[in-house]
């Protein structure tokens, strides 16, 4: 039982530092591109400065009437 405490505060104390260090931000789709008119949830951007670069992108898309909004914590947690 108290390995299943330590393996859970740790996970809590990883998840937690690293979600404090990301930086997140809402773009509107008219800022990428002027003609977007259709589709206008914001889209919504996370990383992390303080991780090593991977030279890699994740791009989520949500499922049908999904928005970015609501997979906040996904995206945060992948940046």
């Amino acid at each position: 039982m108290s390995k299943l405490i330590l393996s859970s505060l740790f996970v809590v104390l990883v998840t937690s530092n690293v979600l404090s260090q990301t930086q997140s931000i809402f773009v509107n789709p008219q800022t990428t591109d002027p003609q977007i008119d259709t589709f206008l949830s914001p889209h919504f951007v996370a990383r992390n400065p303080g991780a090593t670069p991977r030279n890699q992108l994740l791009v989520f898309f949500p499922g049908t009437n999904g928005t970015p909004v609501g997979y906040r914590t996904f995206v945060t947690l992948a940046a």
